[in-house]
């Protein structure tokens, strides 16, 4: 993403063919549908715990729709002072900033269960209340259901 936004600009600068400006787009909205696009769904899901799941995932969704309006409603703005370019330029800038903070800050959730991404936020931020509340729904193994 960030290496077809960078071409973008770069084609505005020397003021290149116009086909050159597609590709890049195209490869740039192929990658945000391979990586961001799905991330904001799919990231959420698999890292909040059931017992917050509906409520994480609510919260997730109305942060991904007000930044989409942000940038929606800001773009022209911020073509106009920055040009197309500086514009572009931008836009990469910020996808290498969420691409640093995702290696960084989100854990790998292959093979884990949602008990054990619960108990790594849990340690990350301190709080322990989901994973004490997560315990206490729990059934007891040695209960048996006689219904």
């Amino acid at each position: 993403m960030c290496i077809a936004l960078s071409t973008i600009s770069s084609n505005f600068l020397v003021g290149g063919h116009y086909w050159i400006s597609i590709t890049s787009l195209a490869f740039y909205l192929g990658f945000f549908s391979l990586g961001m696009g799905p991330g904001a769904w799919l990231i959420p899901s698999e890292t909040f715990s059931t017992t917050i799941r509906a409520n994480g995932m609510s919260i997730a969704t109305v942060m991904n729709r007000v930044t989409s309006a942000i940038m929606a409603s800001s773009c022209l703005s911020l073509a106009t002072i920055l040009t197309w370019p500086g514009f572009f330029i931008l836009l990469a800038i910020i996808c290498i900033c969420v691409a640093a903070f995702f290696y960084v800050y989100l854990p790998e959730s292959k093979g884990k269960s949602l008990e054990e991404m619960n108990k790594y936020f849990a340690d990350l931020t301190g709080d322990q209340s989901l994973v004490e509340a997560e315990m206490r729904s729990r059934p007891l193994h040695n209960e048996v259901d006689i219904s």
